[in-house]
């Protein structure tokens, strides 16, 4: 196990590369035989590396800048999803070494005996943390799914599969907080800002509320659940039992209810948007709007598959702030991150990532 001092010059490195031995360890605030001593164990154990040399401000005294080692696996991501789960091994800059491995997975059992499997590739690499990310609701403390698409029918007790790991610190989360950290660690200006990260995929919508730069789950509806927000609307039924969720709001099937054609994402594709696309964006700009009201954030960001089309964003911000109060139309940023918000074990390895930066193991962030 690394201790908590390397953890900290791995974060500074991290977020500063290219900092000298002498830059970092007035930035870390260590004494410099300590400093020196702490990278040179770093640098043993392959997670950082030496840059080429330039010249520092001192004279004569050439500068060694030190950056995260890409090469080295530091950290490994698994997505536990409907019909399956997927795994892959990453370096501290959030790079796949490799490819992900996935293996099927319908019920309970068959995500069990995934999770050890893929768990066993993993593990010889000997990860500084490992980040679990499941569709739905989980308790990280207990290390259970409570309530997910992967496995409607029971909970899972994922404790005794992780407790393979020994003292290697876990992060177990939704995928929604997931993603949301994995948006944070590249915008690392708002770790002080509380945020609404929201998700939208067809079939699929999800939120994570960050704190201070750490998931919190805060209300279902509010924060976290917003997929399972119920609006004043006929809708297929959801699997959660309910009728007019968002996220079935937001999807195919809807639009053909509304008398659209086609799938989604080319319902918004068109070069003018149809009535029954407008009335989609319209219902859920409410619900992203109830839910802003509710938990107060100092910006939303939105994420998935519409994110990079200009004239979806435009008619979703209009509707959304049309729909706040006043108070809240200046105040609260609205931003886009033009990623897929589907699962995968990339993006759960930022879980990962998060928790050896921030020197956590995860629990503090339940």
């Amino acid at each position: 196990m690394n201790s908590p001092t390397q953890l900290k010059i791995l974060s500074a490195v991290w977020r500063n590369p290219g900092l000298s031995r002498s830059e970092l360890g007035e930035l870390a605030g260590l004494h410099v035989n300590t400093m020196t001593r702490t990278v040179d164990a770093l640098i043993r154990k392959g997670y950082l590396r030496e840059g080429a040399s330039g010249q520092s401000g001192v004279r004569g005294r050439p500068k060694i800048p030190l950056e995260v080692d890409p090469a080295r696996t530091c950290v490994g991501g698994i997505a536990i999803a409907a019909g399956g789960v997927e795994a892959v091994a990453m370096n501290l800059l959030g790079q796949p070494q490799g490819e992900a491995e996935k293996a099927a997975a319908s019920n309970s059992a068959g995500i069990a005996k995934a999770v050890s499997r893929l768990l066993g590739g993993l593990l010889p690499k000997n990860p500084l943390a490992l980040g679990v990310s499941v569709t739905g609701f989980v308790d990280p403390v207990s290390r259970r799914i409570l309530w997910s698409s992967a496995a409607p029918a029971a909970e899972l007790d994922l404790a005794p599969l992780l407790a393979r790991v020994g003292e290697t610190p876990v992060a177990l989360n939704s995928e929604i907080h997931a993603l949301g950290m994995r948006w944070l660690m590249k915008h690392v200006e708002a770790e002080h800002d509380d945020t609404l990260v929201v998700t939208l995929e067809d079939g699929a919508v999800g939120a994570s509320m960050l704190i201070a730069g750490r998931p919190n789950r805060g209300c279902v509806l509010g924060g976290n659940e917003l997929g399972h927000m119920s609006l004043n609307i006929e809708t297929a039924r959801c699997y959660c039992g309910g009728v007019g969720c968002v996220e079935r709001v937001f999807c195919t099937d809807f639009l053909h209810r509304l008398g659209g054609r086609g799938s989604l994402g080319e319902a918004f594709a068109e070069p003018a948007l149809s009535a029954p696309a407008r009335q989609i964006i319209d219902l859920v700009a409410l619900g992203v709007a109830n839910a802003t009201v509710f938990a107060r954030p100092h910006r939303v960001v939105v994420a998935g598959m519409p994110a990079h089309n200009a004239r979806f964003r435009d008619a979703l911000e209009r509707a959304w702030r049309r729909r706040l109060p006043a108070v809240f139309r200046e105040r609260v940023t609205l931003s886009w991150y033009e990623t897929k918000a589907t699962l995968s074990a990339e993006t759960s390895g930022w879980l990962a990532i998060a928790s050896v930066l921030s020197g956590s193991d995860g629990r503090a962030w339940t």
